[in-house]
């Protein structure tokens, strides 16, 4: 069976997936998609999952939660919160 890895997360971002990440955060124009801003999402992307990933397994050691591969939505909150962006949700 296939379980994918960061770098497998991470390897997705193409042009048209990070043209569809900016129209959601609500960016009306964009100018070309260069290597730089590439790289700056992957970053940021793999960051906030490895930070997501490491919450939904200490809460699966404190005994808060059976053994399971999901991250939750408030994984994902925490992840955020600590890398120094404020979400509500």
């Amino acid at each position: 069976r296939f379980t994918p890895t960061l770098a497998c997360v991470a390897d997705v971002l193409t042009k048209g997936a990070i043209r569809r990440l900016a129209r959601k955060g609500g960016v009306a124009r964009l100018s070309p998609i260069d290597k730089t801003i590439h790289k700056t999402l992957r970053v940021f992307i793999t960051r906030i999952i490895h930070d997501a990933v490491a919450y939904g397994e200490y809460r699966v050691q404190c005994g808060r939660l059976a053994p399971h591969w999901t991250v939750t939505k408030q994984d994902i909150v925490h992840a955020l919160k600590k890398n120094g962006i404020a979400y509500y949700g």
